[in-house]
């Protein structure tokens, strides 16, 4: 699926090109590789690097596509006699033309279907994207990331790792193993994947519990752990 949709994107007339189709081959292959659902949705960034070949390779299959066309209109087949009465010149310019409009308005549906913009399907489901943050909820994740030191090993919410990432040990929660810290964005403790909100409330909870750990800060939106055993 995930290699269907990435060539459907150009209307699989890339497949006409397949040596521009090779060249993101290694990202590719990364991607493929990786045990993440998201490496092998194209709704994550991680298939950026490929998607602009597959443009490029339906612009050079929309190319080769052309050149058939019209040599096949001048052998007169009897299944391509019907080209025979479009102009060579029109054919080789409305033919392309055509088809590329098309690309276009097949990506658009898909940008409203699926993308991360106000107006798609997921717009309730991935609100991070779409609506700003209040002043307030910044200010509060600002002081809890303060509160980490450089040195320490720490386990954070997807939204909030970035701002602790120039360290040496980074877990994304729920994931917490030998964490000296873990910052939890109450609100987003979780992403839009596999790794769900129930999962992360539940680790939250266990932490809690836990007499290896103790809060250190709380407020509506975010919490910090520190370990203490």
């Amino acid at each position: 699926l995930y290699l269907l949709s990435l060539v459907g994107l150009g209307g699989f007339l890339g497949l006409l090109a397949p040596m521009v189709l090779a060249i993101p081959l290694p990202e590719l292959a990364i991607n493929l590789l990786s045990d993440r659902p998201q490496m092998v949705n194209i709704h994550y960034h991680y298939s950026a690097p490929i998607i602009p070949f597959v443009y490029l390779a339906f612009a050079a299959g929309l190319q080769r596509l052309t050149r058939w066309a019209v040599r096949f209109r001048d052998r007169g087949l009897p299944l391509t006699r019907w080209l025979r009465r479009i102009p060579a010149d029109t054919l080789s310019v409305a033919l392309p033309l055509m088809l590329a409009l098309w690309i276009l308005l097949f990506n658009v549906y898909v940008d409203f279907n699926q993308g991360p913009v106000p107006y798609s399907r997921f717009r309730y489901e991935n609100p991070v994207v779409m609506r700003p943050l209040s002043e307030a909820y910044v200010q509060n994740l600002d002081v809890a990331v303060a509160l980490i030191p450089d040195e320490a090993k720490v386990s954070a919410s997807n939204w909030i790792g970035p701002h602790l990432a120039h360290r040496r040990h980074l877990y994304l929660f729920p994931v917490v193993k030998d964490a000296d810290y873990v910052v939890v964005d109450m609100a987003r403790p979780s992403y839009y994947t596999e790794v769900n909100r129930g999962k992360a409330l539940d680790r939250v909870r266990k932490l809690l519990d836990s007499p290896e750990y103790e809060i250190i800060y709380a407020e509506t939106n975010v919490v910090v752990f520190e370990r203490t055993g």
